[in-house]
């Protein structure tokens, strides 16, 4: 049997990819260890709290289901927009020797821009690893050849859980995991996958949920998009970033993720207009209100 090592995080990407493994695990395929590495990063304490909410007993100490590895600091290194360079690289050679696994999985997907979080890269360091273990490993990702709209759409059609890509995954550059109960919608016929050049135009409400995240920055924003492609539509609080967005991604390149973020720019400007309907609708109220409070006056001094 296969030793498998996930790095694993709160992001959508390892969710999904997790999704997976986690069947391979339960059918006896491969021998599965998650690995979630403290970097000590502007943003690692954060992320520690959202996976502390689900894979931690009551004291807050972490369950089986997820290691977690202090081996490596970063922060020295982190530059002003979080990245580091050669993160990944310096992550699955710590993995490598702490379990000598056969398979070492990131979460890459087609559509990554990170250079070091591509198909190419990886498998320059396979070569590598193995020759330095003295043994084969592969360094992979389930995802290569999709981009995360179809990853998502796959998890889908398995019969994943779809709010559960919304509860359970944590991706955001604020400075506080924030928590706020936010109405969710969804394209009117219930069955909308994100396929290229198919955009919807009308939309349900779903109820509400928790959703973790300021919902204004970069990061959430990419994954509402991708969320789209499981019929989530959540409101996203900076309207004119949804707008600027859809002339960024190329469409021939990328044609899913294109999609997506036609979806979700078409979707903001229904709820910045629902928004606007819902103002208007207040201030007729409170006008009325008004006049009758004072024809009722009126009325009175007579």
């Amino acid at each position: 049997m296969k030793k498998v090592v996930h790095l694993f995080t709160p992001g959508l990407d390892s969710y999904l990819a997790n999704y997976f493994l986690t069947k391979q695990e339960e059918e006896g395929k491969i021998e599965l260890k998650r690995v979630y590495f403290n970097l000590d990063s502007k943003y690692s304490h954060l992320e520690l709290d959202f996976l502390r909410q689900f894979y931690s007993d009551d004291s807050g100490m972490f369950l089986d289901f997820v290691e977690v590895l202090e081996h490596l600091k970063i922060r020295e290194l982190e530059e002003d927009d979080a990245h580091v360079p050669n993160r990944n690289l310096l992550l699955v050679t710590l993995a490598a020797a702490k379990h000598d696994p056969d398979i070492i999985y990131i979460n890459g997907m087609k559509d990554d821009r990170v250079s070091d979080n591509k198909k190419e890269f990886f498998e320059k360091v396979s070569e590598v690893l193995s020759m330095s273990m003295e043994k084969e490993i592969v360094v992979t990702s389930l995802f290569w050849e999709k981009e995360k709209t179809e990853a998502i759409t796959e998890f889908i059609d398995d019969g994943g859980p779809r709010f559960d890509l919304v509860l359970k995954t944590y991706s955001c550059f604020d400075k506080i995991v924030n928590r706020e109960n936010v109405m969710l919608y969804e394209y009117n016929n219930g069955t909308f996958h994100s396929k290229p050049g198919e955009i919807p135009n009308t939309y349900n409400t779903l109820g509400t949920f928790p959703i973790y995240g300021c919902r204004a920055c970069p990061a959430c924003y990419r994954r509402f998009c991708a969320l789209t492609a499981a019929n989530v539509f959540i409101p996203f609080l900076d309207f004119d970033m949804t707008q600027q967005y859809k002339t960024k991604i190329d469409e021939n390149k990328h044609p899913h993720r294109f999609t997506s973020v036609q979806s979700f720019s078409h979707f903001s400007k229904y709820y910045k207009d629902l928004q606007k309907k819902k103002i208007h609708n207040v201030d007729i109220k409170t006008t009325e209100k008004k006049t009758k409070k004072k024809e009722n006056s009126r009325a009175g001094n007579k």
